[in-house]
């Protein structure tokens, strides 16, 4: 079975979508821009390119991007109202 470019640009994705949903939730600030945010936005610009081959499996991408944006919010939230 020949590994196609697709292929290895959606498992880099799915790769870079589960570290931004698990290190979004525990770094915060300028932490988060710098450790997490790029790997989501790599991860969504890949999504983006490869979502044209119309495979069921690209729907996982923007729901771990998903996610991971609704842990870091919660988890945000968290840290503001229970800080205080």
């Amino acid at each position: 079975m020949k590994v196609q470019k697709n292929d290895l640009l959606f498992y880099l994705a799915i790769v870079a979508a589960i570290w931004y949903a698990l290190t979004s939730s525990f770094w915060f600030f300028l932490l988060n821009l710098i450790y997490a945010l790029p790997f989501g936005l790599m991860s969504l610009l890949i999504w983006l390119f490869i979502r044209k081959d119309l495979k069921k499996r690209n729907k996982w991408i923007p729901r771990i991007l998903i996610f991971g944006t609704a842990l870091s919010a919660i988890s945000l939230f968290a840290m503001y109202f229970f800080n205080n």
